[in-house]
Order: C-alpha cells, then sequence, then structure tokens
C-alpha cells in the first residue's frame, strides 16, 4: 500500500501524483489539510512535503520528496519479497 501525505500548495506533490498516475501506481493521498491525516503526519515528524509511506506485510518505508522513481522501485520490491 503506498500512501501520500501531501499539502494543498505543494508543487512537488502534485508533480509526485502525477507520476504515480502516468506508472499506474494506485496510492492513497493524505492530504493534511484534513484534521484527521494531519494528526498522523505530525506523528512521522516530519516537516516538508510529499511523504510517502510504503507498506507491505511486516515492512514500512518512508520517502520525503518527489522521488518517483526510487518509490515505484521500493514498491516492486516490497511487493516481490512480501511474505
Amino acid at each position: 500500500m503506498i500512501e501520500v501525505f501531501t499539502s494543498p500548495t505543494c508543487f512537488f506533490c502534485k508533480i509526485l501524483k502525477k507520476d504515480l498516475e502516468k506508472e499506474n501506481i494506485s496510492f492513497i493521498e493524505k492530504d493534511v489539510s484534513i484534521e484527521k491525516n494531519k494528526n498522523e503526519f505530525d506523528k512521522l515528524g516530519i516537516n516538508s512535503f510529499p511523504v510517502t509511506r510504503i507498506r507491505e506485510v511486516n515492512i514500512a518505508c518512508l520517502v520525503i520528496g518527489a522521488q518517483t522513481k526510487n518509490i515505484i522501485n521500493i514498491f516492486r520490491i516490497m511487493k516481490t519479497n512480501s511474505i
């Protein structure tokens, strides 16, 4: 599962979302202007956007920034190696 924490005014968030959609990678957007998402984001202790959380069965990874290629590679590796 891929979750992308975004801010409505974040230019790089828009780029990352567009890139993931172009690659047909499904993700859940968590807009931090929504209180529930902001609380979850604050617990991560990160103060920049976008933040992508990739989670599989027993492992999770955070990627800070619009690093589309890295996110796709990590996601594919985690999917392949999930138990």
